[in-house]
């Protein structure tokens, strides 16, 4: 039988990049743009299967980069990025691209991350033109504490280039380096275990010394054994011995400013078994289907034991998919053709424990790993990197811009009203992004867009009143914001009015001196007319009226005679509560009329809500 054959794309600035993807209304991990600037990698980390699945080495051009960053931004409003890849240092025209981002930005302030770096790709250059757009993230990957076992990997950094790299990254500014390591992989001993913990904490002093705020966060996995990589046939660690490998890291480091965060040694176990697994596997998954299991990569999903039973059921022995393979024994995946030679993988195993290292192709000579005919599928890049770069003109002075002031009413109505604040927040930053606008960004470490709101909406509370101003560097008139503005806002946060104010009127939270809400209590609720009234009465009869709750581990104090400034019931069985914005603290209208009414809080929640109007002290 014919195997069935990788297919490869030979030129990266042939396939279409999508630049609008769905956009979330809730607050996600990785809620940027996404851009990949190169495929495949040549390093030749004998643990990494997409390193070798994704061969040869094949970079996008940075005019095409360009034009997809520039339309991504315009499509989706985002003012994060990440330049993604393999190993995103490696792209050989990486500066260039990076000076070339503002300009696509059309003027906004864009954040740019780079994915997992390698030591010796963190240079000063790229950390300063890092710098000056906005500091992303900062990840590096060592992988293994020692640079011996390192070696093994054919991942030779030293720890002096790790040292090096977050010595640069701190001189310009960044106080949080992240780290990557793995347990359990060939040949590694205890002195490998106590170089991670020497390493995380000899990185630490590093950044201590030019920043109070220095951390080191860590990410520590089980090594998993992955097809068509030199390690194919190790044996990986049982998910017991794992686990308390990282609770020794764990003793080591606990109560410092190293945060270890280990992955649960049972998920890469399970990932284990399924990545080497034959067609035996596939009774087991369907009993594990059948059981009720799935999205068991989620921890509050994640059963092993229904896995442990559907391997019984089956008759398999799970630990017989993590011992090693013998080198001569036929493999699951022989009848998948991946372009990479088994011969050389063997090769680069028997390498490995010899603890010497392999080139990398782009700039040595093949390793025949069998990815390449050297005609169409190749080695491709932006250009050559030894070529010389012409020198780049100091960036002009930038005058303080002329700015304008805008005030937006708007509403959060049907399914909208379930967002919280921050999250409508994001949306609608990402909206003014789409609409165009030219918005003016504070000043400092993080900037960010001047757009401020009024105060936040309670969560599932309806309102046609809300407001938020924006400061814009070009003025632009009210009614084209208005046009704009109604193409780019969800259909549930509807944009009413649009007003410039002058630079000299209130702040929006200064200028809000209280809120109206309006509390329906006919559907299901236990009191009557006749009480309500009575408490009202009580109420409005009383000096004073305190309400005591806990905040943060102490004890706080509200007058809520001071907070609410009127209560009526109105002839409908509604309850009208207008409350004071204090800006030093208030409450919710939720605790406001549980305290009229002397009912708990989740009653008062119960009822059907909505904000009737925003009452300003100045205009």
């Amino acid at each position: 039988m014919t195997p069935t054959k990788r297919r490869i794309v030979a030129n990266l600035d042939s396939v279409p990049h999508p630049t609008c993807p769905v956009l979330p209304n809730t607050r996600l991990v990785h809620d940027r743009l996404s851009v990949e600037i190169m495929r495949g990698c040549t390093r030749g980390c004998r643990f990494c299967q997409p390193g070798f699945l994704t061969r040869p080495l094949r970079e996008r051009s940075v005019d095409n980069l360009m034009n997809i960053i520039e339309q991504g931004l315009d499509d989706t409003g985002h003012d994060e990025m990440t330049l993604l890849s393999l190993s995103s240092g490696d792209y050989s025209r990486l500066a260039d691209v990076i000076d070339r981002v503002p300009r696509a930005a059309n003027g906004r302030t864009v954040s740019v991350s780079l994915p997992s770096l390698r030591a010796e790709s963190i240079t000063e250059d790229v950390m300063e033109r890092l710098a000056k757009v906005r500091r992303g993230g900062f990840t590096i990957a060592p992988e293994a504490g020692s640079e011996r076992l390192r070696r093994v990997l054919n991942k030779p950094m030293t720890d002096e280039q790790i040292f090096s790299a977050c010595r640069t990254a701190a001189d310009k500014g960044w106080h949080l380096v992240k780290l990557y390591f793995m347990v359990g992989l060939p040949t590694e001993t205890e002195e490998d275990l106590d170089a991670i913990v020497d390493l995380c904490f000899a990185v630490l002093d590093v950044m201590k010394a030019k920043s109070r705020r220095a951390q080191v966060n860590v990410n520590v996995g089980t090594f998993v054994p992955k097809p068509f990589t030199p390690f194919t046939w190790e044996p990986q660690l049982p998910w017991q011995e794992a686990r308390e490998r990282f609770n020794y890291l764990l003793r080591r480091t606990r109560g410092t400013r190293v945060h270890m965060k280990p992955h649960d040694p049972r998920m890469s176990y399970l990932e284990g078994l399924l990545g080497r697994g034959d067609r035996r596997l596939a009774d087991v998954i369907e009993r594990v289907v059948d059981t009720g299991g799935g999205f068991d990569g989620w921890t509050d999903h994640f059963n092993l034991d229904r896995w442990m039973s559907a391997f019984r059921d089956a008759g398999l022995d799970p630990d017989r998919y993590i011992a090693g393979i013998p080198e001569n024994a036929p493999l699951p995946w022989d009848g998948v053709d991946a372009l990479i030679d088994k011969e050389f993988l063997l090769n680069e195993r028997h390498i490995a424990h010899e603890e010497a290292a392999t080139e990398d192709c782009r700039w040595a000579k093949c390793t025949w790993c069998g990815s390449c005919d050297f005609k169409v599928v190749k080695n491709r890049l932006a250009s050559d990197p030894g070529a010389a770069q012409a020198p780049r003109p100091a960036a002009p002075a930038m005058a303080e811009p002329i700015t304008f002031r805008y005030r937006v009413r708007y509403g959060k109505v049907r399914a909208m009203r379930f967002l919280g604040h921050l999250e409508m927040a994001s949306i609608i930053h990402r909206a003014l992004h789409r609409a165009g606008l030219r918005l003016d960004y504070t000043k400092g470490f993080h900037r960010q867009p001047k757009v401020a709101f009024g105060p936040p909406l309670a969560t599932g509370i309806e309102s046609e009143d809300e407001y938020f101003d924006m400061v814009l560097t070009e003025h632009v008139d009210s009614a084209a914001i208005h046009t704009r503005l109604r193409e780019t806002f969800p259909s549930d946060l509807p944009v009413f009015e649009i007003a410039q104010i002058g630079a000299k009127d209130a702040q929006i939270f200064q200028a809000i001196e209280s809120l109206r809400f309006v509390a329906s209590l006919r559907n299901g609720h236990s009191l009557d007319a006749g009480e309500i009234g009575a408490a009202l009465r009580r109420f409005h009869a009383a000096d004073d009226m305190e309400y005591r709750y806990e905040r943060k581990g102490k004890e706080r104090v509200v007058d809520v005679k001071q907070v609410v400034k009127e209560a009526a019931f109105t002839p409908e069985g509604e309850i009208a509560l207008t409350l004071r914005f204090l800006p030093t603290g208030s409450l919710s209208p939720f605790k406001a009329l549980a305290v009229l009414l002397d009912v708990d809080e989740q009653t008062a929640r119960n009822a059907a809500w909505r904000k009737d109007k925003t009452l300003f002290a100045v205009l």
